[in-house]
């Protein structure tokens, strides 16, 4: 694995991208933030989330034309649907799973955000994973946050689990939950809402 480095130097943004050898597996495990701003304005310009996480955000902004991302890519918005608590655990066992086995991301590098606290993931095994409000980073337990107790903060990954069919204000939480995702951004909902959006 290599960091490819990307000089837009008329914007003063600089672009890492993780870049694998053939046959090499993707890591993540020391992927930098998706870009630095060097000095210039940073107004109306987007440095945290991928493109794609962006441009999924947008469709939550007040503004959607009101910014622009500089990163790379990255990779599409997944988005899974669950029935119940039992289909939630194992949809999200799976993708805890693949994410730290597979793609090698740490637990530390991963956040659970619902729109409401969810006491049936707290302090939940859930797969191989403790699900904590407040993990043990050493351990393989993993964050588990309402997004208003994460706003203003960021993850590699987010986990964004919407809890409830429409809850007040939902499209100011899905904006900030979906913002908080540097590099990937998964989103769980129930089945009643995937038709939604």
């Amino acid at each position: 694995m290599s960091v490819k480095r990307i000089n837009l130097s008329a914007t003063g943004i600089i672009c890492d991208r993780a870049v694998a050898k053939e046959g090499e597996a993707r890591s993540t495990k020391h992927l930098p933030p998706p870009c630095k701003r060097r000095g210039g304005d940073s107004k109306n310009k987007n440095c945290r989330n991928t493109q794609k996480i962006h441009e999924y955000v947008l469709k939550f902004h007040p503004e959607s034309n009101s910014t622009s991302s500089l990163c790379p890519l990255g990779q599409d918005v997944e988005i899974h649907s669950y029935t119940d608590d039992t289909q939630l655990k194992n949809t999200l066992g799976r993708l805890l799973h693949r994410l730290v086995i597979n793609e090698a991301f740490t637990t530390k590098d991963i956040v659970i955000l619902t729109t409401t606290r969810r006491q049936s993931l707290q302090n939940q095994v859930v797969g191989k994973f403790r699900i904590k409000a407040t993990p043990d980073i050493n351990g393989p337990e993993i964050l588990c946050n309402t997004i208003h107790h994460f706003k203003g903060l960021e993850s590699k990954v987010v986990i964004l689990i919407e809890t409830e069919s429409n809850p007040p204000n939902h499209k100011q939480l899905l904006y900030v939950g979906a913002s908080r995702a540097r590099h990937h951004l998964i989103i769980l909902r129930p089945n009643a809402s995937v038709n939604r959006r």
